[in-house]
């Protein structure tokens, strides 16, 4: 019998989707049990009349590869490796691998992977079960004084199939013991010419639509492929501040922040509805909600950088 507790996953990058890698790094992925990738298929029913009033039953039709993880966000392998794929590019090294001030943009690139989940037994005995073709369609994390930043991530796929061997033969690559972040860990946030200091929540999402391309002949799909624009949205809180207005425009206004030492995300032009006041607690705090658009003078609405 398999325990959830006794279920790990990794993330191996593929360069062919539909091919399971045999070689290459598993970067190990630290989640908060609870949502797996699954395997679906379409039901096709037989609309066949069969003697004595029975039907031809059913086939199935295209695997739907879909599946989430939640994580506590940190610096590591596995999260670069999301941030990666949501954006469509590879990270620029600055220099020497690892040394910091790496440098990621969104590009048209295909970013896909193996996401390996394994089960083991209190026998010892190991399933493997292996989604393939996974590029992340959605991020989105919260933070707030005194909890935890919980990064939730959505994949698509194109394949699955289970193994007893198969990813056993990939070079095992732990996640990093860096801080777990919380709300406290977010610095330096600013807003372009808005006169704000006193920050209370930040909700930032990142969302690529992605479908899963299906092909006669196959009830596995041929890819993937980027269905609508790249939406970057969320909201800033903050305590009302003394003046007038704080200085949302409504124009694009450069938003940035800090994830302690771990990232830096600095959205270029982020295009902010008017903020709305709360008054039911000891303090009037104010949200304003935005929704990012492309930069002309930086060419791209978005950059992370790894300090």
């Amino acid at each position: 019998m398999f325990s959830p507790m006794d279920v790990e996953v990794g993330l191996v990058v593929q360069t062919n989707p539909k091919v399971a890698p045999t070689s290459g790094n598993l970067l190990m992925l630290d989640y908060i049990p609870g949502t797996m990738m699954t395997v679906t298929s379409a039901q096709i029913e037989s609309q066949t009349l069969k003697p004595n009033r029975a039907s031809g039953g059913m086939r199935r039709g295209l695997k739907e590869v879909t599946g989430s993880f939640k994580m506590r966000l940190h610096r590591d392998e596995a999260v670069s490796l999301i941030f990666a794929s949501i954006l469509g590019n590879a990270w620029g090294e600055a220099g020497e691998t690892g040394e910091g001030g790496d440098t990621l943009v969104p590009g048209k690139k295909k970013v896909a992977f193996m996401i390996v989940q394994t089960l083991t037994d209190d026998e010892g005995n190991v399933v493997r079960d292996e989604f393939l073709g996974c590029e992340v369609t959605k991020i989105d994390f919260s933070a707030e004084n005194s909890t935890g930043i919980d990064l939730t991530v959505t994949f698509v796929g194109i394949d699955a199939k289970t193994d007893l061997v198969g990813a056993s033969s990939l070079n095992r690559v732990e996640s990093s013991d860096e801080l777990e972040l919380i709300g406290d860990d977010l610095k330096n946030m600013t807003v372009a010419d808005v006169s704000v200091s006193d920050w209370t929540k930040l909700d930032f999402s990142i969302e690529q639509a992605r479908d899963a391309k299906p092909i006669i002949g196959s009830n596995v799909a041929v890819g993937t492929a980027a269905s609508a624009p790249r939406k970057i949205t969320g909201a800033v809180s903050f305590y009302r501040p003394s003046g007038v207005a704080p200085g949302f425009t409504g124009a694009g206004q450069g938003l940035s922040f800090d994830l302690l030492d771990a990232y830096h995300i600095d959205v270029k032009s982020a295009f902010f509805v008017e903020p709305q006041h709360a008054y039911g607690s000891s303090a009037v705090e104010s949200t304003a909600s935005f929704s990012a658009g492309y930069n002309k003078v930086a060419a791209t609405d978005i950059v992370i950088t790894r300090p």
